[in-house]
This record gives structure tokens, C-alpha cells and sequence, in this order.
């Protein structure tokens, strides 16, 4: 009994060494060795290190090399729990272009290994509604959805809500049927149903159009952490005939918020000096934010981005190209403060 005693207690200080080697190489951003530490620890605490450092890595770095990481250590928890983190299969639905064609291959495999749960069929149907990895099928995406959403997933009913609206999937086409379901599911929280809420009130699809209704959505969908509704509501106050600082704001906050429509708006404005005093090189700047996030959305029209932003490149002169070049370093906080400072009021 003693000896057992003490193995226990051997092995527990080892592991406790690891783990203080593993945060010691996270806060070095020392990734391989982290990742290295964390799959030789025990089940439950080398699952929670891969979580850990999943979200320590997406939030250092943002891009392919991090991404293709994410995907390596979405794996490893994979094989134990069975499902891989929502964190990066969300990520790479919303910015497929971070990731490399076989980083995405080999994730949607990942998802196809995990257990039958509500959320892996829910990744499998937006990865076919979106076309990453396999082909696009509207109608494979409702099976998945419908599979998920009648075990209680939200974001399942959300998208199916979605494809009726537009009649896709097999569905006939039900702008009416859709938001009234798309608003049981707003007013039980769900936040991008609150989003999907607020436009239909802008356009009057399904639902009587309503702008003081769809600012009180949109309102509660940004504050519920959809930053996308913040373009909307800039919109809103454009269709309201408020041109305005207060419109300005909104679409100041979008952008800093990485609304990419959002990013090239405020671009063209303070290229043209519409609403801001003139300062092309800042606007080509904003402009090249918004068009980099366009092809990260949609890799598939990257051709399309880069053209629209090269004949805006080559309209500046060459000390406003020197400018823009300046300019590159400022985090998207410093780019909108000084917008906020050529703001006309």
C-alpha cells in the first residue's frame, strides 16, 4: 500500500512539472514543445491543454501556419473526446481562406471520425452548405441540420430557417415560415437569429418592414456579439437619410470590428472626402483591410479582390503610396482613431 502510495505521488509531481513546463512554453509561444508537453499528459488535463492552446495560438497569430496548427491539436482532442473544438471548425467556415485546402480536407475528415452529436452533424452541414472540402449541397447541409436541430441545436434550426427562406435544400421557397422561426429562435437567444431578425425588418422579407424593430434587434445582436450587425445598422441609419457623425460612428465601429464591407466602405469615403476630409492613402488602407478579409471569405473570387484593390493602389501618387506604406504597421484601433479624427461633423 505504501508503495503504491508513493507512485501516486511520484506521477502526480511529474505531471505537475509538465504542466508547468506546458504554460512555460505557451507564454513563450513556443508551439511545438506545447504541443509536444501537452500530448504526453494525462487525458483530461492534455484535453484541456490543446483547448488552451488553441485559443492562446488563434489569438497570437491568425493565419495559415496557426491555422493548420489548430487543425493538428483539434485532432489529438479529436481522438479522446471524440469532437473537435468549435472554435476552429468555426473559424475555418467564416475564413476558409486561412486555411490550406488540405489543412480544411483534413479537418472535415477530423469532424467525419467524431462521434454522432448534434454539433459534429451541424459542422458537417455547413461545411457542405459552404462548399469547403466537398462539393456544395444545400441538400446534404438540411440533412445534417435536420439531424442536429431535432436533437435541440440551435444553430442547426438557425440554417434551416435560412435555406427554406430561400427555398434551397429541397425546401419551397418560405420567406413568411422562415422568420417566424427565425424569431422563435431570437427571442430565445439565439444571437445570429437576432441578426437574421433585424434585416428581414430592414427588407420587409417575411415580415412587415419595421426600422425601428430592426434597430432594436440589430442592437441586441451586437450586443450579443455579432459584430456583422453593426454594418447593418450603419445601413439602417443610411436608409434613414441620417448621413451624419452618428451614421459615421457606426461605421467606424464596424469596421474596427473587421466587418469587411465595412473596412471598403470607409475606404472609399475618405478616398472620395465623403463625410471625412480627404486622405487617400488612408483610405486605400482601410480599403486593403476590407478586400484581404473579401479573400479570406471567399477564396474562390481572390482574383476578383486583388484587381479592385490594385486599380485603387495604382490611382495614388507616389507620396500617397509612401503614406499607405506608413500606415501598415497601426493596429485596425489606430487606423480608427484616425478616421475618427478626419470625421466631418
Amino acid at each position: 500500500m505504501r508503495i503504491l502510495s508513493v507512485c501516486v505521488l511520484l506521477a502526480s509531481a511529474i505531471y505537475a512539472e509538465s504542466e508547468a513546463k506546458f504554460q512555460s512554453a505557451l507564454r513563450a509561444r513556443e508551439w511545438r514543445t506545447a504541443f509536444d508537453i501537452a500530448k504526453a499528459l494525462p487525458t483530461k488535463v492534455r484535453v484541456s491543454a490543446l483547448h488552451s492552446l488553441i485559443e492562446v495560438r488563434l489569438s497570437n497569430d491568425v493565419s495559415r501556419s496557426s491555422c493548420a496548427d489548430a487543425v493538428a491539436y483539434s485532432q489529438s482532442i479529436a481522438e479522446v473526446r471524440g469532437r473537435v473544438p468549435d472554435l476552429v471548425a468555426e473559424t475555418c467556415v467564416n475564413w476558409p481562406g486561412l486555411f490550406s485546402k488540405a489543412s480544411r480536407t483534413e479537418l472535415r475528415v477530423a469532424i467525419e471520425k467524431c462521434a454522432e452529436t448534434p454539433r459534429r452533424a451541424y459542422w458537417l452541414g455547413m461545411f457542405h452548405q459552404s462548399g469547403i472540402s466537398v462539393p456544395r449541397s444545400y441538400r446534404q447541409a438540411r440533412a445534417h441540420f435536420e439531424r442536429a436541430g431535432r436533437e435541440g441545436d440551435s444553430d442547426s434550426r438557425h440554417h434551416l430557417a435560412l435555406l427554406k427562406g430561400m427555398g434551397l435544400g429541397g425546401f419551397d421557397e418560405d420567406p413568411k415560415s422562415a422568420v417566424e422561426s427565425l424569431q422563435t429562435l431570437a427571442r430565445a437567444g439565439h444571437p445570429l437569429s437576432m441578426w437574421r431578425v433585424g434585416q428581414a425588418h430592414i427588407t420587409g422579407l417575411g415580415v412587415d418592414e419595421n426600422h425601428a424593430t430592426a434597430a432594436k434587434w440589430l442592437g441586441r445582436a451586437v450586443e450579443a456579439g455579432i459584430d456583422l450587425a453593426r454594418w447593418d445598422l450603419y445601413s439602417l441609419s443610411l436608409a434613414n437619410k441620417s448621413d451624419g457623425s452618428e451614421s459615421l460612428r457606426l461605421l467606424e465601429q464596424a469596421a474596427l470590428h473587421r466587418c469587411a464591407q465595412a473596412q471598403v466602405e470607409l475606404g472609399r469615403r475618405l478616398h472620395a472626402g465623403t463625410g471625412y476630409a480627404r486622405c487617400r492613402s488612408l483610405g486605400y488602407v482601410w480599403s486593403r483591410l476590407g478586400f484581404v478579409d473579401f479573400q479570406l471569405q471567399y477564396p474562390d473570387r481572390e482574383g476578383e479582390y486583388e484587381k479592385q484593390l490594385r486599380t485603387i493602389h495604382d490611382g495614388l501618387s507616389a507620396e500617397e503610396k509612401k503614406a499607405a506604406a506608413g500606415l501598415y504597421s497601426l493596429s485596425v484601433r489606430e487606423l480608427a482613431a484616425k478616421a475618427r479624427r478626419l470625421r466631418k461633423e
